[in-house]
């Protein structure tokens, strides 16, 4: 027992040193196999394989080609789209934008008429935009967008954009001019404002009466000047704030009350737009000046508007009367129609031109 041990040890030292008891070359000695006894190995020839009781012994392994390129197709379908919008007003078509996302080699655009119903293919492009020309007037629409690449010859979508909600608004809106004698005098101009016009107004009549007492007919009964323009399912109110007997109103309650049409008009249509016209000016010597508030009182009333509508995305503000008024207040004379308070024919061409520049400027449309 102890001869053998002390062979084995013999081995071990002069295959250290190069000689080998097996006759072999030091070269052939260090290709040799493992014959392990216990925690000790000693080589035996032709065996490449290295067996270790050390957990720690390691060996690299080769990567999978396929496995790389299962988790880059991942990684792309986990990105998703972000930033698509379109114009404040979308008008005929529908220009979308988005931003870019990395690795994309295309962009797929999809199209509902529900937010949660099922979208369908529009079109696949390059760039982070399309334009949606087929899209209908007075329709809602929802648009998402996804990335697709390209991945060893695979092509790879990414997740969904968010959804973008774009109401298509018509070319010709159908639209009420709402007001006393202003509106009135707007009427008297049919032949110089677009066919699809309408008008609801009654000189002599305050804005608060107008907004809350069933002073007009609709089918034989009684309505309110909102109720009666809500017949003609309009896309668009302007309304003409008027300062008949309004020396003693509060100009919030009146704006308020404004608001309560506002809504009550948007179950009709949703979309509806609503022009509020400052109250325009008089001369302090009319004869109608009984009637009428101070000039203070009157632009009490306009910021009361004026104020809404900053707080309302659907009500706009138009200040076009404001042009119409001195330096001391006044109505000026070119606007004057004889009484210090009604507008004169030059007056009244003025505000046609000028509101139709305003709303093409402002609103996309006339």
């Amino acid at each position: 027992m102890i001869k053998r041990e002390i062979s084995i040890l013999l081995s071990v030292v002069l295959v250290i040193s190069g000689i080998s008891i097996y006759g072999c070359t030091p070269e052939e000695a260090t290709e040799s196999t493992s014959k392990a006894y216990g925690n000790h190995r000693v080589s035996s020839p032709k065996d490449d394989t290295l067996l270790s009781d050390d957990p720690m012994t390691t060996t690299s392994p080769t990567p999978d080609p396929q496995e790389e390129i299962n988790k880059k197709k991942d990684a792309f379908k986990r990105k998703s789209v972000s930033g698509i919008k379109t114009k404040k007003r979308t008008i005929k078509k529908v220009a979308l934008k988005w931003n870019k996302v990395t690795d994309a080699t295309g962009y797929k655009v999809y199209r509902s008429t529900k937010k949660k119903g099922s979208y369908r293919c529009l079109a696949t492009v390059t760039k982070a935009a399309y334009t949606d020309k087929k899209a209908k007037q007075r329709k809602t629409y929802f648009y998402k967008v996804r990335a697709i690449t390209k991945i060893n010859n695979f092509t790879v979508e990414s997740g969904d954009s968010k959804s973008l909600k774009v109401y298509v608004q018509p070319i010709n809106p159908k639209t009420v001019i709402i007001g006393e004698c202003f509106a009135v005098a707007l009427e008297k101009e049919r032949s110089r404002m677009p066919s699809y016009f309408r008008y609801v107004g009654r000189a002599g009549m305050s804005t608060y009466t107008m907004l809350s007492n069933n002073e007009f007919s609709y089918n034989g009964r009684s309505v309110t000047a909102f109720e009666k323009a809500a017949t003609y399912k309009p896309d668009r109110i302007i309304f003409f704030v008027g300062a008949n007997y309004s020396g003693s109103i509060n100009p919030t309650k009146s704006a308020n009350l404004f608001v309560k049409m506002k809504k009550l008009m948007s179950k009709i249509n949703p979309h509806v737009q609503f022009v509020v016209m400052a109250v325009s000016p008089w001369k302090k010597d009319s004869k109608y000046g009984r009637l009428l508030p101070s000039h203070a009182k009157r632009h009490l009333i306009s910021n009361a508007y004026k104020k809404v509508a900053k707080s309302h995305k659907d009500i706009y503000y138009c200040g076009l009367t404001a042009k119409m008024e001195g330096s001391n207040g006044d109505l000026l004379s070119q606007f004057n129609g004889g009484d210090g308070l009604h507008w004169s024919n030059y007056a009244r061409q003025w505000m046609v031109k000028n509101l139709r520049n305003w709303c093409k400027k402002y609103l996309g449309t006339w």
